[in-house]
Order: structure tokens, then C-alpha cells, then sequence
């Protein structure tokens, strides 16, 4: 039987795919002007 670790490529494969997903959320990061960003702690929600 075949694991999705294995099937990923091991270790090494989920390296690479871990850089390449933060690698594509970080030029991913445009916000529309106006646009209230919810900023959240333990305790909920902190400001809209």
C-alpha cells in the first residue's frame, strides 16, 4: 500500500510543494483599496 507521503514524493516532495503553495501565496497578496481586513485573536474577533 502506497502512503500520500509516498505518493507525494516523500519528504523531499512535500518540501517542495510546502515552497512552492508559500511561494504562490505571497505574490498573492493584493488587496483592494478599502477593503476592511478582519484581524482576529484567541479571544475573537478584534477589529472588522
Amino acid at each position: 500500500m502506497t502512503t500520500v507521503l509516498d505518493a507525494a514524493g516523500g519528504l523531499e516532495g512535500m518540501r517542495r510543494l510546502a515552497l512552492a503553495w508559500h511561494e504562490r501565496v505571497l505574490a498573492d497578496d493584493g488587496v483592494p483599496e478599502g477593503l476592511a481586513i478582519p484581524r482576529w485573536s484567541w479571544d475573537g474577533l478584534v477589529s472588522p
